[in-house]
């Protein structure tokens, strides 16, 4: 059922606004960032180091290098992970890594009274590393395991060749996980490159947010990590763009109950100069109300059972997708329906002011409840980092307000109707079949 606009208006009145996160920053002398947002709710914390690194700085065959390294650095602690398991454990804490399009994070959550603690063991996984041809040969596996229980599901198959259409040339600079082929070749030399150049403190960041001191938190982050020797000459990478030239159909046949829809178009990147990147965040969410003409058109005329629309944005890179979920008896409409919004998007036909002041109060919402939990934050002051900046994080609800209906327009006109596009296709063998032909038939015998 479609919520009324004002049940979402009475639950905004009881959501505090993110903007009442006290997040600071400053820069240790040696280049390396620390931001901390203070959160009082409860005697925890959240400990992260990040490094600007990731798929974009990945050259041509070298896809997965930046989350293989991610693996190897824990292991080159000493006693490898269950080292620094066994130590981050005396401090009551758990800890993660996450490798990104646009930066690689290592992350411990603990009491906040061990933050210190925390600090000390990051700074040195991340400034003690050594690596080996054997340890790549051992965690080379790992990897490939983890792979291959992401790469089963059929979802994420018609991601992974949907994304890899989307980007052509430039696959290896979006391309976080890597296959088997490519980290097959990925060398210790290779592996130590990678850390030489881009582990230097001016070219990362650490994040602290929970219950702490900012000032105590600075202190303590310059005596962990101060003494890290400043690179004098910053990697300097910019990945080439590899415009998606004409529209092209990926058909993934799957032993699944229904057919999913995943419409892939290039978008405007997210990176510090980037003007459309908000204004295309809110692109997405205009159309994934559940009071927007255009679910009204797609889902509930019938044609799906429901359409999600996403906008991903990096440094470098950006993009649009939407998917959507129908049946077999619905499958050619659906379709044809879905492309048709796409290319008329730049009239968005039946938007309204309304709908962006409910799109952006919903964003509202989203921040102030990610906010409250000291993980997602630090996550999100991450993406900030890496991508935009810091800066992009601070004038985000200024950024919001500035949107206006036109600037939702003109960016569906310039970035998704009528332009090229990846279709991707995933349904039952039998259905396939079934949809090759009417797509052959439909081109003329191009399937």
């Amino acid at each position: 059922m479609r919520r009324p606009p004002s049940v979402l208006l009475f639950a905004l009145l009881f959501v505090a606004p993110a903007a009442a996160q006290n997040v600071r920053d400053t820069t240790l002398a040696n280049g390396l960032q620390v931001l901390v947002a203070e959160n009082h709710r409860l005697p925890e914390a959240t400990v992260t180091v990040v490094v600007r690194t990731g798929a974009f700085t990945q050259e041509p065959n070298q896809d997965g290098l930046s989350h293989l390294y991610e693996h190897l650095l824990y292991r080159s602690y000493p006693h490898g992970n269950e080292g620094f398991a066994h130590d981050a454990g005396k401090f009551e804490g758990g800890f993660n890594g996450y490798t990104s399009v646009d930066w690689v994070q290592y992350m411990v959550e603990l009491p906040s009274n061990h933050v210190p603690d925390a600090l000390g063991l990051l700074s040195h996984l991340v400034r003690n590393a050594t690596f080996s041809a054997s340890d790549i040969s051992s965690e080379r596996p790992v990897v490939l395991d983890e792979l291959a229980r992401d790469y089963a599901a059929p979802q994420s198959q018609l991601e992974r060749e949907v994304q890899e259409r989307l980007w052509g040339a430039a696959w290896s600079r979006v391309d976080v996980r890597g296959d088997s082929t490519t980290l097959d070749v990925i060398t210790q030399p290779v592996v130590q490159s990678q850390y030489a150049r881009f582990y230097v403190p001016n070219n990362a960041a650490v994040i602290v947010s929970g219950d702490v001191s900012t000032a105590e938190v600075w202190q303590a982050a310059a005596g962990a990590f101060g003494d890290w020797t400043k690179s004098s000459t910053l990697p300097d990478v910019h990945p080439p763009s590899a415009p998606l030239m004409k529209t092209t159909f990926v058909l993934v046949p799957a032993p699944v109950p229904d057919i999913t829809y995943l419409v892939a178009v290039q978008g405007p990147a997210n990176g510090p100069a980037d003007t459309d990147a908000v204004p295309a965040d809110m692109l997405t969410r205009v159309l994934n109300s559940s009071t927007s003409a255009f679910q009204g058109r797609l889902v509930d005329q019938g044609a799906f059972t429901s359409v999600a629309s996403t906008y991903f944005g990096y440094r470098y890179h950006g993009w649009f997708e939407f998917k959507g979920r129908t049946t077999m008896e619905h499958a050619r409409p659906a379709l044809l329906a879905l492309l048709n919004e796409l290319d008329v998007m730049d009239v968005m036909q039946g938007a309204s002011d309304d709908d962006l002041l409910f799109a952006r109060r919903a964003e509202e919402v989203s921040a102030a409840i990610a906010a409250q939990n000291t993980n997602g934050l630090a996550l999100t002051l991450a993406d900030s980092w890496g991508g935009p900046g810091v800066a992009a994080y601070f004038a985000r609800t200024e950024r919001l307000a500035a949107v206006k209906m036109s600037d939702v327009v003109r960016v569906a006109g310039t970035y998704v109707a009528g332009r090229p596009r990846v279709v991707g296709i995933l349904a039952p063998p039998a259905a396939i079949d079934v949809i090759k032909t009417w797509l052959s038939a439909a081109s003329g015998g191009q399937p």
